[in-house]
């Protein structure tokens, strides 16, 4: 026999002695899953190597795709956690920041850039009705008298002879160092001389020192109060007011309405509370 047949055979003889080593873990089986030949599903939902009657702990961090993308990844993240729950249905959030950035943002821009108040022509004075009216009244102390250009051109108030009358009492407006711009507003504070008229009162604005009824550029009265109203047959006289006042101040300011000619009861809101105004329309 050959020497080198016989140490083939030695070499085959000792390799038959050995068996292929099996890893500790593998596959993953899910509760209650198969495993191979010598191996049993753990609760780690891993496929454990037995030895001696127990599981063969994972000798490396088990790694399968199956898992993380089919469990995890699909149901807690994407559906659950993330989209679904956390960002999307939940509106506290949501609602507390548009609440804030909308009050902040929307409250400041509304004070410098103001919608064009339209004025229905009245058919007296100048041609296009007048270039300056009383769009607002809060009479009493601390309140505002808003004043609106509806003309297309700057009013330089320093400029023109406009006085503010609640009999016997005035206001010269050309002391008041104001410009409006064109179809824009402009406010004053209520004059400490007109008293608290929140129960009843009238407001006209001339546009000359002597107060006839030729020179009232705009009118308006609300309630009565034992108020003689001494200035509203003048009012009615010039076509600045028809009918009764506007009724009993509810809100904090009596408003002129959109789109009216000013001259009427019917044409102001007494239940307004929106702020007083400074600003130009775009």
């Amino acid at each position: 026999m050959s020497r080198w047949y016989l140490v083939a055979a030695a070499a085959l003889a000792v390799a038959g002695c050995y068996k292929t080593p099996k890893p500790n873990c593998t596959f993953s089986c899910g509760p209650g899953g198969a495993c191979p030949t010598d191996y049993m599903c753990g609760t780690d939902n891993i496929c454990h190597l037995m030895q001696g009657g127990s599981l063969a702990a994972c000798d490396q961090k088990f790694e399968d795709a199956a898992q993380p993308d089919s469990a995890p990844d699909a149901a807690a993240i994407d559906a659950a956690m993330i989209d679904a729950v956390m960002i999307d249905t939940k509106l506290a959030p949501d609602a507390s920041v548009d609440a804030t950035v909308d009050a902040t943002v929307d409250a400041t821009v509304d004070a410098n850039t103001c919608v064009t108040l339209d004025i229905m022509d009245d058919g007296t004075k100048a041609a296009g009705g007048q270039d300056l009216v009383i769009s607002l009244v809060q009479p009493k102390s601390g309140g505002k008298i808003e004043l609106y250009n509806t003309s297309a051109s700057a009013i330089d108030l320093s400029t023109k002879t406009y006085e503010l009358v609640s009999p016997p009492d005035k206001i010269q407006l050309s002391n008041s160092n104001i410009t409006l711009a064109k179809h824009g507003y402009a406010t004053i504070d209520w004059p400490t001389a007109f008293g608290d008229q929140s129960a009843g009162g009238e407001l006209v604005l001339y546009d000359s020192a002597t107060h006839q009824p030729a020179n009232i550029f705009d009118f308006v009265c609300w309630d009565t109060d034992g108020n003689a109203m001494t200035a509203k047959a003048d009012a009615i006289t010039a076509s600045k007011w028809s009918g009764n006042c506007v009724g009993m101040l509810t809100g904090t300011g009596i408003a002129r309405k959109d789109n009216v000619a000013g001259t009427a009861g019917t044409d102001y809101d007494p239940t307004a509370t929106r702020a007083p105004l400074t600003c130009t329309a775009p």
